[in-house]
């Protein structure tokens, strides 16, 4: 017997993963670019950015393949 997710719960666990994963090359990066004090504003900005776009990247495909296989 398996154990089908809803599609809502999917939805869900996709947004987790992929605002973990934005957070944590956020920080390890975030915390790269402030070792070189000169260019850490400019990088912790294209690095949230990179983030984000990224996240959205990550649902917008797991998104479109969930509806291809269903």
């Amino acid at each position: 017997m398996t154990y089908r997710t809803k599609p809502l719960e999917e939805l869900v666990l996709a947004t987790a993963i992929s605002v973990c994963f934005a957070i944590v090359v956020l920080c390890s990066l975030g915390a790269f670019a402030v070792y070189y004090d000169g260019y850490s504003q400019a990088i912790l900005i294209s690095l949230a950015l990179t983030g984000c776009i990224g996240a959205v990247g990550f649902l917008t495909l797991y998104l479109l393949v969930y509806v291809l296989i269903e």
